[in-house]
């Protein structure tokens, strides 16, 4: 049982973790935070979790300080085409349009890979690219992953991945474009390692470099707000638009939709996604762009709307023209779902996470979610039923106690 630091070191250690690497440890996360400094602590040079709390609170963190400890308390869970409504969105609706627009303006494009944790998203970019453009020798294409986990970008760097990573992946996909390497891993071929970059980069410091600081077309960060503080999170959102070139397009994960909001971008939902886009003067809309773009047979009565800020935090996956799933495609459905109910959980969106969770019973009425027998689902309101004394207590205001008990990361 783990013997809990005071509070006082505990909540020093997590403002000055909040302030320097954006990360939001609420008081419901303590726990976590002190295993992941006792983690930490001989890297850092101390000998456990309390005298790594102490010198944190003094806040003299130097640059390999930061690293060391994002190393530690930063996820850096990805893998190969992890959200493939958002590739598809990619492949098909932005990227056509705007690769049309660049064949008279000089075929250049920029995209960044913000928290690209070991690489799997830039280089996912990179293989579509190379599949849409089959003279993408003639091309300047930048494509930079940064992160902030220095350990990460190495891995990224050397483009070797073990099976994990290939798991959303099509098999000839990764016949194409990767060699078998040495204990069962795969090496990206060089010419698509060579289309990007990596660097490191804390999104919380108050300047960007100059090739990120503006220009950008495309902007994917996801899986990075969610764990950032109100106040972080809005201030680094500003600075990425700014990043963005007129009309540039912003992706962050299905779970930070409802966080994103900002004057100048517009939320864009499609079957199954919903993205972002930077309008100016000259961009007041794109839909234009985007029935040009998206194939008829992809393009019911209400496929995609330009959505306002109410229906973009109510969002949920459309199922227009989506063919019927294996029941391993369903299984890995939950899974993802259940992860974004613990990200709501760590942001403090209480009613959010069980609203998820209630929508793994195939978003049926708290009654019949209630008597439904799903796998995980029903598991979990077990567990959430003893912890709050009732078989209907999922249904009732659930404390953060209660709720962080289900997931102690």
């Amino acid at each position: 049982m783990l013997n809990r630091l005071p509070e006082r070191l505990l909540g020093d250690a997590a403002r000055v973790i909040g302030e320097r690497l954006g990360l939001s440890f609420s008081r419901e996360r303590w726990d976590d935070l002190q295993r992941k400094l006792g983690s930490a602590a001989t890297e850092l040079g101390h000998p456990d979790a309390a005298a790594c709390a102490r010198w944190l609170g003094s806040g003299s963190l130097a640059q390999h300080h930061i690293e060391i400890l994002a190393s530690h308390l930063t996820v850096g869970e990805t893998y190969f085409y992890r959200d493939k409504e958002a590739c598809d969105a990619l492949k098909h609706v932005i990227l056509p349009p705007l690769l049309e627009s660049r064949l008279s303006a000089g075929r250049q494009l920029r995209i960044w890979s913000a928290g690209c944790s070991s690489g799997e998203e830039a280089f996912t970019v990179a293989i579509i690219l190379r599949q849409l453009l089959p003279d993408i020798g003639k091309w300047s294409i930048s494509i930079v992953g940064t992160d902030i986990n220095a350990k990460a970008l190495r891995k990224a760097r050397r483009g070797i991945y073990s099976s994990w990573s290939f798991r959303g992946l099509p098999a000839h996909v990764k016949e194409r474009f990767f060699h078998p390497h040495e204990k069962g891993r795969f090496s990206i071929l060089p010419d698509i390692r060579s289309m990007v970059s990596f660097q490191y980069l804390n999104l919380c410091d108050p300047e960007y470099p100059m090739q990120l600081s503006d220009g950008v077309d495309i902007v994917i960060c996801r899986n990075v707000f969610l764990y950032f503080s109100p106040e972080k999170l809005n201030s680094t959102l500003d600075r990425l638009v700014r990043s963005l070139a007129p009309g540039g397009w912003l992706i962050v994960s299905p779970v930070e939709v409802p966080c994103i909001k900002h004057p100048r971008l517009s939320a864009v939902t499609m079957p199954g996604v919903t993205l972002f886009c930077k309008a100016d003067k000259e961009h007041k809309s794109v839909r234009p762009a985007l029935e040009r773009a998206m194939p008829a047979r992809a393009r019911p009565a209400a496929a995609w709307e330009m959505a306002s800020e109410s229906e973009t935090r109510r969002h949920r996956p459309h199922s227009h023209s989506v063919p019927a799933r294996t029941a391993g495609a369903v299984a890995e459905d939950g899974k993802c779902q259940l992860e974004e109910a613990q990200a709501l959980f760590i942001r403090g969106l209480y009613e959010e996470a069980i609203s998820a969770l209630l929508a793994l019973d195939g978003h049926k009425t708290d009654a019949q979610a209630g008597r439904a027998a799903g796998t995980n689902a029903t598991r979990t309101r077990a567990i959430w039923s003893r912890q709050c004394n009732g078989p209907h207590s999922l249904l009732e205001p659930t404390s953060p106690t209660r709720l962080y008990s289900i997931w102690p990361v």
